[in-house]
């Protein structure tokens, strides 16, 4: 597996929080830690408050709250210079976007783009670098790469990272989103960054029965509240709200209490 362009990350710069005037990269950018562990720039889109229920940072991951029942945003625009059409080598587009009042500067950053509605040949994804505010009508988006390929009819749809609106599980209770990330920071507030846990071990708490007291028992999951399940109870699990893998249990016993020592899987 090879993860080029990762952020090298010293120890404070993991347990903090950053305003956006001083946000250490763009969000989702991938950084690593001295034993190995992956994170990513995430931003809050709530308070987080430790030692608060389910909202204890340092103890529970965080959820991507962007739910968006219908990401068709629209047509590329047709009111000025960038058409109705994509030319080879066109990095910027305009689109008219339906929400586009509701969205602030850079709500697609990180985010993806895809082109369709022309022949099947001229359909192409691409990351989105950057976004302008909406302006009542429409976006500009910047991407992470030219067209390749001329698109003469240009449907679009954009959907924003997973990591740019990241609430505690108390936070979010539709049982749409999906944990993304695990905090390392003692607190959080609405609009800051922090580097979110994506991979390597850590300690979180259980949710019914402790992962490892049974023999053979391996993999966890996720419960609504950002909990740690067992395969145990995977079947009522499942039943019950069809829960996330979270990773595998690296240390076992059969005492069944304590925190669960894991391996984090979120990529």
């Amino acid at each position: 597996m090879s993860f080029p362009n990762m952020t090298s990350l010293a120890p404070e710069a993991i347990y903090k929080e950053y305003a956006a005037a001083n946000r250490p990269a763009r969000i989702g950018t991938l950084g690593i830690d001295e034993y190995g562990s992956l994170y990513r720039v995430c931003k809050l889109g709530g308070n987080l408050v430790a030692g608060v229920g389910c909202v204890s940072v340092v103890e529970y991951p965080v959820a991507n709250a962007n739910v968006i029942a219908d990401n068709y945003d629209g047509d590329m625009a047709t009111v000025d210079i960038y058409g109705d059409t994509a030319a080879i080598g066109d990095l910027v587009i305009r689109t008219d976007d339906a929400s586009a009042s509701t969205r602030v500067v850079n709500f697609y950053e990180g985010g993806s783009a895809t082109f369709y509605g022309g022949a099947v040949a001229q359909r192409q994804q691409r990351r989105i670098v950057s976004s302008t505010v909406g302006d009542g009508t429409s976006i500009y988006i910047t991407l992470d790469a030219p067209i390749t390929v001329a698109i003469t009819d240009g449907a679009i749809d954009m959907m924003p990272s997973q990591y740019s609106n990241c609430v505690s599980p108390a936070q979010e209770t539709s049982a749409y989103e999906s944990f993304v990330a695990y905090p390392r920071i003692a607190s959080g507030t609405s609009g800051y960054y922090f580097w979110g846990l994506t991979r390597g071990p850590l300690m979180g708490h259980y949710r019914a029965t402790w992962p490892g007291a049974v023999a053979s028992d391996r993999d966890v999951y996720f419960g609504p509240d950002g909990e740690i399940d067992s395969t145990t109870n995977l079947q009522y699990a499942i039943e019950t709200y069809a829960p996330q893998r979270a990773g595998y249990t690296i240390m076992c016993n059969t005492a069944g209490y304590g925190c669960v020592y894991f391996m984090l899987q979120l990529e």
